[in-house]
């Protein structure tokens, strides 16, 4: 049920939780949600780290490019929410025991990642 609640609140629009259609606030979001995924490849061992960091720098240079404070509490606690969110569903991707459940939270991690690799060229 919490999972559902879940699914709800951390929907491909959260990427849109600053002002509509602000850039700072997308670019944010996806520098966190990239931080959640290199964090969980290199506590799992994966390969895939390096990649993650360079589309993580991407997103943060990107965001300071655009924000008019880069430096901003708000923005910080966005990127820490984005990276929260984006934590929790890969956790409950790799350890939840009901397969449902765990096959839910890695559809949610994979399409809000997905979402940020289409803001890249050859993402």
């Amino acid at each position: 049920k919490r999972l559902l609640i879940a699914a709800m609140l951390l929907s491909p629009s959260a990427l849109r939780a600053g002002p509509q259609d602000d850039l700072p606030w997308i670019f944010t979001a996806c520098a966190g949600r990239y931080s959640a995924e290199i964090e969980h490849a290199w506590i799992l061992g994966g390969s895939e780290t390096t990649q993650y960091e360079n589309q993580k720098q991407a997103f943060v240079t990107l965001a300071e490019a655009t924000a008019l404070d880069p430096g901003s509490p708000e923005l910080l606690n966005h990127r820490i929410e984005a990276k929260y969110a984006q934590a929790r569903l890969l956790t409950l991707a790799t350890f939840q025991t009901d397969p449902k459940r765990a096959r839910l939270a890695q559809r949610m991690a994979s399409t809000h990642i997905n979402a940020c690799k289409m803001l890249l060229l050859g993402g």
